[in-house]
């Protein structure tokens, strides 16, 4: 069937000379803006999307320019002389950085070009020469009564707790289905160009790419020799460190594009270790506690808790976890009585809320978090759950919350379970990080 977007087809015919004017609009409003390697993939399958009438998901990890790209694609459609009545719609996480994305393209043109803008709307504009238009929404924004010929997708996601969220990825699939895919000029021609974060396999770019035929690139953080894909705007060493702060499992799903099988729970019970109290040894080689102390003793959400672990034949046995509601002074108390009555030798205590107290007094061995998002410290944690931890069936509130997570409401104990992989990674070749013997301090 022949086409019919005049837009496109002269876009195909002059594609050199479009990407001729994009880096002069580059070069105008953007000077210190460089086309490095990935941006350059953005570039061309931009254009690709629009010459072979592909719907197009690239996968990508986060904050490395995608959004300025987009921005200088969407200036530079606008202001091509030979793109006539181009319409495009541009969709992004909130009505806020939707305006924010216009507002800026608006200051950019507006004094180079005459701007038709809508009516008291300050997402939406009109290059009067060539009648090209811009209309830019957030998630469930009210798009009828428009039609559009290139649609872009900028991560619709904020972050875990949206992912984690069914309700959210099912309302946008309704968005997509009911207000997005509707809104093209020709089905049949139009492109819709999408850029996101892949999460898990039951994110919204798995619908796209299994249920909606999306054409997909990724594009990891770090290729097979793990060197960055983004050098020099992010070098190896700047992915290296983020990997480092948010635990290797995340950084596979956001910056590998290798999304994790789901997150409505990390764990299932039939994963869990789950033995006979019997079976706990005796004589382990050796004890220890984690202990996360509490901020305010009165807080709905805050516990202390604190978990014995034995370790034998290298493995880790949770022998007791406890969850409290004690003030400062209480959980003092509290710890040295339970470390007499239960001969533990080596004590670690998280660094935070009356911890840095205990931690100076008696020389407990400090831990501060290396990755600062706590379910990133969890997934850290989960191979060495997987592998090594065994979990009495009577100490049900810990398992309860295991299998649970991150859908529960106290989270302490968790930290108690996730920093068993920051205790694990800093002295792999002993049995346990050593820490002042409870002789010397009781």
């Amino acid at each position: 069937m022949e086409r019919t977007n005049k837009a496109i087809q002269l876009f195909k015919q002059q594609r050199k000379e479009f990407i001729a004017h994009l880096v002069h609009t580059r070069d105008r409003y953007f000077p210190n803006f460089q086309f490095f390697k990935p941006h350059k993939r953005f570039v061309f399958a931009f254009c690709r999307a629009l010459l072979t009438q592909q719907h197009l998901l690239i996968n990508c990890p986060p904050r490395i320019g995608k959004t300025e790209t987009f921005r200088l694609l969407v200036i530079a459609s606008l202001t091509f002389p030979n793109f006539k009545d181009l319409k495009i719609l541009y969709v992004c996480y909130s009505d806020d950085l939707a305006a924010n994305f216009s507002n800026l393209i608006k200051r950019v043109l507006e004094e180079d070009y005459e701007l038709i803008e809508g009516k008291g709307k300050q997402n939406e504009l009109q290059i009067a020469a060539t009648n090209n238009y811009l209309y830019s929404r957030g998630i469930g924004g009210s798009i009828t009564g428009r039609g559009f010929d290139i649609i872009i997708i900028d991560d619709l996601y904020k972050g875990w707790d949206d992912v984690r969220n069914p309700k959210y990825t099912q309302k946008l699939i309704d968005f997509y289905q009911v207000g997005l895919v509707t809104r093209l000029n020709n089905p049949q021609y139009g492109s819709i160009f999408c850029i996101m974060t892949r999460w898990t396999k039951q994110d919204f770019c798995n619908y796209l790419v299994k249920e909606q035929d999306f054409k997909n690139i990724k594009i990891p953080a770090l290729n097979k020799n793990q060197e960055s894909n983004f050098h020099p705007f992010k070098t190896t060493e700047d992915f290296l460190r983020i990997k480092e702060q948010i635990g290797a499992l995340e950084f596979e799903s956001l910056y590998q594009q290798n999304p994790l099988e789901s997150i409505e729970t990390y764990l299932t019970k039939e994963e869990l270790n789950i033995i006979d109290p019997e079976e706990v040894p005796a004589s382990p080689d050796v004890s220890f506690c984690i202990i996360d102390t509490t901020y305010k003793a009165n807080s709905s959400s805050d516990f202390f808790a604190l978990i014995l672990y034995y370790k034998k034949d290298n493995k880790i046995y949770l022998v007791e976890a406890l969850q409290k509601k004690l003030t400062a002074k209480e959980q003092e108390i509290f710890i040295l009585d339970y470390l007499k009555s239960k001969n533990v030798y080596y004590v670690f205590v998280e660094e935070a809320g009356h911890g840095n107290y205990l931690i100076q007094k008696y020389k407990f061995r400090g831990l501060k978090p290396k990755n600062k998002n706590k379910e990133g410290r969890f997934l850290e944690a989960i191979p060495i759950i997987k592998q090594k931890l065994y979990i009495p069936r009577n100490q049900k509130l810990i398992i309860d919350y295991l299998i649970t997570y991150p859908n529960v409401q106290n989270d302490d104990l968790i930290d108690c379970v996730s920093y068993l992989a920051q205790v694990e990674i800093a002295s792999p070749n002993r049995k346990v990080v050593l820490n002042r013997s409870i002789e010397n301090f009781l």
